[in-house]
């Protein structure tokens, strides 16, 4: 990833992750990084490989070509109702399955020609 798409990848980073109500603490512990490693990604100082944003693409519910820049991706997210409280890491990596299971059935349903568009 270039140079020039580092600070929009940093803004989605942290605006995915807001909308998810998760802290950087939660979000370092489930992918087994450092939550500073987390800030550096959200702030641009350090540039997240694609392994880690696809994980983190799921754990948010939004597409990787979102979080690149393609402004033509769906930028909604797949939302997941969970109980208040602290997350555990179970419940993250039950959430980001959730979420990775509805885009692709999205997905799926698309190239199919289902959907609500018929």
């Amino acid at each position: 990833m270039g140079k020039t798409g580092l600070p929009q990848v940093a803004s989605r980073l942290k605006e995915a992750r807001l909308k998810s109500g998760l802290t950087q603490k939660q979000v370092a512990r489930l992918l087994d990084v450092s939550d500073v490693q987390v800030c550096y990604w959200e702030t641009g100082k350090r540039p997240i490989d694609l392994s880690s944003l696809s994980r983190l693409a799921d754990i948010y519910g939004y597409s990787m070509a979102w979080f690149l820049g393609d402004e033509n991706a769906a930028s909604e997210q797949v939302s997941v109702a969970f109980r208040a409280g602290e997350l555990s890491e179970r419940d993250l990596k039950e959430i980001a399955w959730a979420r990775r299971f509805v885009k692709n059935l999205d997905f799926l349903m698309e190239i199919a020609g289902v959907g609500e568009h018929e």
